[in-house]
């Protein structure tokens, strides 16, 4: 993937979630099978090349519009760092919610 994205290439994956696009699925993704399993190396060379790549987020796909109000405030602090009550509020609760876990490799000294 490149390290930047093109205002054409961003309009090119626009335009795939924006079209009437179908999936029929035939099974549920799970370890193994749709889903990799990294061991704590892989995680630790995942996080470094996460963390070297300064990422930007360029735009946000929810799976209704309703998601994308849900999380408008993180949007704007994306933009503006100003930590707002609501913002400090998720940030405080974040693993409390039933959004993803990210196990924390064991680094080695």
């Amino acid at each position: 993937m490149p390290k930047e994205l093109n205002e054409e290439m961003i309009l090119q994956k626009k335009q795939v979630f924006s079209s009437d696009c179908k999936v029929k699925l035939s099974a549920a993704c799970t370890p193994g099978s749709g889903i990799l399993v990294l061991n704590d190396d892989q995680r630790l060379q995942a996080l470094k090349e996460f963390d070297s790549s300064n990422p930007k987020p360029v735009f946000f796909i929810p799976a209704s519009g309703s998601g994308s109000r849900m999380f408008q405030f993180l949007f704007e602090w994306l933009e503006t760092k100003e930590e707002t009550p609501l913002v400090k509020s998720f940030f405080d609760k974040v693993e409390s919610l039933s959004l993803i876990h990210i196990s924390e490799p064991t680094r080695q000294a």
